[in-house]
């Protein structure tokens, strides 16, 4: 079994989708840098997967982020992830930091998706964080802006020994194959009520196809082939040496005087890029 992953199927005679992803190496590259409290790493951990569902609507190169912004002990959080399903992320964890449950972390907070077309005009959604976990700040998301029923399912634990951040999304599509409302309606209820008995463990730990038969095993399914999932951080001394640009020229003159070269740190991956005056010379 791939530790990285995300499997898309579909129900074959209704108008519902479905994705289930898995990160192990991707999770753990993403908050080894980062001394962040276990229920940040949680967080982020449902943040990466759900990022990655949500990439898989889009049908065009492009990135999509899924960020929260936030009063709380979690000011700012923030997960992207491309059509290549390549993923990186950060939290923000106030300095005084308090364990609490999800609307203490991201009091009076936001959450935004920002999906960014590579030819295209970006596009931005915004609902204010009112539900009592992700999945339910996610599914009022859809149903507001897109009249979308949608449900998640995470799990947050590990596997094989292995930090493992794990979900599966379900979501009711436009009318194509039943347009009959109650049957519509009948057919989402049931599924999601399904969805609702998997286990934390499952979802972690099994087979996807094993997985799906457990729970979908009396409805004809089709599952496409999965698609691999990896973390790399879009840093890079080019795009670093733009940003020194916005810096005034005399600030990047005391600084080298003082340290002897300007040195830059990437916040997501913490790769540091550093200029001596001859490079700073050549901006």
């Amino acid at each position: 079994m791939e530790l990285d992953i995300s499997q898309r199927f579909i129900f074959d005679n209704t108008d519902i989708r479905g994705e289930l992803v898995r990160c192990t190496d991707s999770f753990e590259q993403l908050i080894q840098n980062h001394d962040y409290p276990e229920v940040a790493k949680n967080l982020l951990g449902e943040f990466l997967v759900a990022t990655v569902l949500l990439s898989t609507t889009m049908k065009f190169e492009g990135r999509l982020s899924l960020q929260a912004s936030s009063k709380g002990e979690i000011p700012f959080i923030v997960m992207e992830c491309d059509s290549n399903r390549e993923v990186r992320g950060i939290a923000q964890v106030r300095d005084n930091f308090i364990q609490g449950d999800f609307n203490a972390l991201l009091a009076q907070g936001t959450l935004a998706i920002t999906i960014e077309p590579t030819n295209g005009k970006p596009y931005q959604g915004i609902v204010p964080l009112e539900g009592k976990n992700l999945a339910e700040c996610l599914s009022q998301y859809f149903i507001q802006s897109e009249q979308l029923p949608t449900h998640f399912n995470f799990a947050i634990g590990t596997d094989k020994g292995r930090q493992t951040a794990a979900a599966m999304i379900l979501q009711q599509m436009p009318m194509h194959k039943i347009s009959d409302t109650d049957t519509r309606a009948e057919n989402w209820n049931r599924l999601t009520q399904l969805a609702n008995t998997l286990t934390d463990e499952e979802l972690l730990s099994v087979e996807y196809e094993t997985l799906l038969y457990r729970l979908y095993h009396q409805d004809p399914l089709k599952i496409f082939n999965p698609k691999i999932v990896q973390y790399r951080c879009t840093c890079s001394r080019k795009r670093t040496q733009e940003a020194l640009r916005t810096i005034d020229r005399n600030e990047l003159k005391a600084i080298l005087k003082e340290e002897g070269a300007v040195t830059l740190n990437c916040q997501f991956c913490h790769k540091e890029y550093s200029f001596n005056a001859d490079d700073i010379a050549n901006l």
